[in-house]
């Protein structure tokens, strides 16, 4: 999950897997749009800065998901991979 701001100032989580897109909307290049469902939705966070929260959140997960599959190799009896 992701935090974002909406318009008004009030924090929200998502999931990043579930934004198709992030646009720049032609009324404030300050701000981001996130498409979610076919709907969009304005963020107060920078298409850059909301790009980057995905990005950091997709690698945590890989880095997760090694670290817990390097447990399970090393945890085998046998001490195959």
């Amino acid at each position: 999950m992701i935090k974002l701001t909406d318009r008004k100032g009030s924090p929200f989580y998502i999931n990043p897997d579930a934004i198709s897109a992030v646009i720049i909307p032609d009324n404030n290049p300050d701000r981001a749009a996130i498409s979610v469902g076919g709907a969009f939705y304005e963020v107060s966070q920078t298409q850059e800065q909301v790009v980057n929260l995905i990005r950091e959140q997709n690698q945590a997960a890989r880095q997760a998901f090694s670290n817990e599959l390097l447990k399970r190799m090393l945890d085998r009896d046998d001490g195959t991979p």
